[in-house]
């Protein structure tokens, strides 16, 4: 009976493979709906971004309507609006990972198309509205941002977070297991643990977007008082 079960188990994996290795194949093989121009340079950002008369929609709906935003390199600023209104769309347009319909994007007074993409998202730390962790440690977490940083580099980007204290509370401390999507830390503790992923590598431009929702209001203070 073994040899049959054997046979059983061994189809059951292959095919199961299979289908694993096809959907492998199909995202291999999905091109970029953003790439670079032909001539685009490698440029590395010193820190201003120039949004001019630009123009974004999903499909009929227009969510940027000829916004103009001019900021100077080591200026901070804020985008306040109502839910819906293009603050996100902002930043993802920034990043590169979407296109304006119209419009142009400069980048150090470059326009964005002689810029390689990869340029400009080295040059940029971002934190999204949703934190995202991995089933790993808090070290490994921060670490993700800069592959080769040191644990002296980690526990800065912590403290610069506002989020060492509380890691040291713990009793594994910075070998912490956080688990799945960190579901053994709290909404703030994951922003925190995420802005310290990004500024670990030292950005020239760091994108905030609306990543302090779930901090309370004397450490989103004390956050911003650390990045300045």
């Amino acid at each position: 009976d073994w040899p049959m079960m054997a046979v059983g188990m061994v189809t059951n994996v292959y095919q199961r493979g299979n289908a694993s290795y096809k959907r492998i194949l199909e995202l291999l093989e999905e091109k970029p709906d953003i790439y670079d121009a032909p001539r685009a340079e490698y440029h590395t950002l010193k820190g201003s971004i120039k949004l001019k008369n630009i123009y974004f929609s999903y499909e009929e709906q227009a969510v940027l309507d000829n916004v103009n935003i001019d900021i100077k390199e080591g200026q901070y600023i804020g985008i306040c609006g109502r839910i819906g209104s293009g603050k996100s769309i902002i930043a993802r347009l920034i990043l590169r990972i979407i296109e304006p319909r119209k419009g142009r994007i400069f980048y150090d007074s470059i326009n964005y198309k002689k810029i390689k993409i990869a340029a400009v998202r080295d040059s940029i730390g971002y934190i999204p509205q949703d934190s995202f962790l991995f089933s790993d440690t808090i070290e490994d977490n921060v670490r993700f941002g800069k592959p080769d940083a040191t644990l002296e580099e980690i526990t800065e980007a912590c403290r610069v977070a506002s989020i060492h204290k509380n890691i040291m509370e713990l009793k594994d401390q910075y070998k912490t297991l956080v688990g799945e999507k960190g579901v053994t830390l709290s909404g703030g503790q994951k922003q925190r643990l995420c802005i310290a992923r990004a500024i670990i590598r030292r950005p020239q431009i760091l994108i905030l977007d609306d990543a302090l929702s779930s901090v309370d209001t004397n450490t989103e203070k004390e956050i911003i008082r650390n990045l300045g």
